[in-house]
């Protein structure tokens, strides 16, 4: 992959749960990485109805140099604040020098 190709800046974060006052557990999500340049690719979009309203759905690859540790139970944001669900991890070629994820859009 070509450097030029990695143009979008993302950040990496990892969900961490804190307890509150009162003893519940909240959710939130911590800095992994604080910039991470990727390239953004569409592999595939669909569109159903549910609940009689029309919801569309992309599936995306992004792909960046190597990080380690980087999981399906992390994020990605980008600076516009869109947010994407990691969902699949793959470690190009097994040599530690680029990572492509599997993602798709969150609300």
């Amino acid at each position: 992959m070509r450097a030029g190709a990695r143009r979008t800046p993302l950040v990496i974060q990892t969900p961490t749960q804190t307890q509150d006052a009162s003893g519940g557990v909240t959710r939130t999500w911590a800095t992994f990485v604080a910039q991470w340049w990727a390239e953004i690719v569409t592999a595939s979009a669909t569109e159903s109805f549910v609940q009689d309203q029309r919801e569309g759905r992309r599936s995306r690859v992004v792909r960046g140099e190597y990080v380690t540790g980087v999981t399906s139970q992390m994020r990605l944001q980008t600076p516009g604040g869109q947010l994407y669900q990691i969902e699949g991890v793959v470690n190009m070629d097994e040599r530690n020098r680029l990572l492509e994820l599997s993602v798709r859009e969150t609300t």
